[in-house]
């Protein structure tokens, strides 16, 4: 098993090297951090990929995720609501979200 942690890891460090603001190479990273219990590492990741593509929703909800997994619940009420405008999908991801708090 860990072999196969490690290869995955060089996979998506290669992957980061060539896409660096790639939002869904540092969800994939946050989410593995968040998997070690490294919260302050993934929430640093999370906010890089709101920073890359901030009218996305999904980057908004990674990083709320990592808020509510810190238990840093009044970032999560003003991460969450802040994404209002231009976002088309954004009701399929409310109730992931809330129904995790």
């Amino acid at each position: 098993m860990l072999d196969e942690e490690l290869k995955a890891i060089n996979v998506l460090y290669g992957a980061l090297k060539q896409f660096p603001q790639s939002y869904a190479l540092l969800h994939v990273q946050a989410d593995f951090l968040r998997g070690k219990g490294k919260l302050e590492m993934a929430l640093r990741l999370a906010k890089q990929a709101v920073n890359c593509a901030p009218s996305e929703f999904i980057t908004w909800a990674k990083l709320t995720e990592v808020y509510i997994d810190l238990g840093d619940h009044e970032s999560v009420w003003i991460k969450a609501t802040k994404p209002t405008q231009g976002i088309v999908h954004q009701d399929r991801y409310y109730d992931r979200l809330f129904l995790s708090i």
